[in-house]
């Protein structure tokens, strides 16, 4: 790791969404920085564009393989939406489409910007 302040702050690499402390940074050639700030804006629009690409795609019943936050890939059977996480039929709901990788054994990502079904 290198060290760069970034004005005192934490901040973070629009490629590989590593977060850093106030003086260490990436040490990948193509990583760029952005403002803790800027991070979360990102962060926001990357989660909405996916749930709005998601929205189209997944149907009650669809078989979709996703990460819940600190566990390994699962199969869940998509049953709705509770705002903006999924659900699956046996209550799950705190997954969040970009976390979704597969839907009925298709590769997906959500989160690619122009995602098409």
């Amino acid at each position: 790791m290198r060290r760069t302040p970034y004005d005192g702050k934490p901040y973070y690499c629009t490629i590989c969404d590593a977060g850093f402390g106030e003086f260490t940074a990436c040490d990948d050639y193509y990583c760029e920085l952005e403002s803790e700030d800027a991070a979360k804006d990102r962060r926001t629009k990357r989660n909405a564009q996916a749930t709005d690409a998601a929205r189209v795609v997944l149907k009650p019943g669809d078989r979709i393989r996703a990460t819940r936050c600190c566990q390994k890939p699962a199969t869940y059977t998509f049953a709705g939406w509770d705002g903006n996480w999924i659900v699956t039929q046996s209550g799950i709901d705190d997954i969040p489409a970009t976390q979704v990788t597969h839907v009925n054994g298709k590769e997906v990502d959500f989160a690619a910007s122009g995602h098409r079904a």
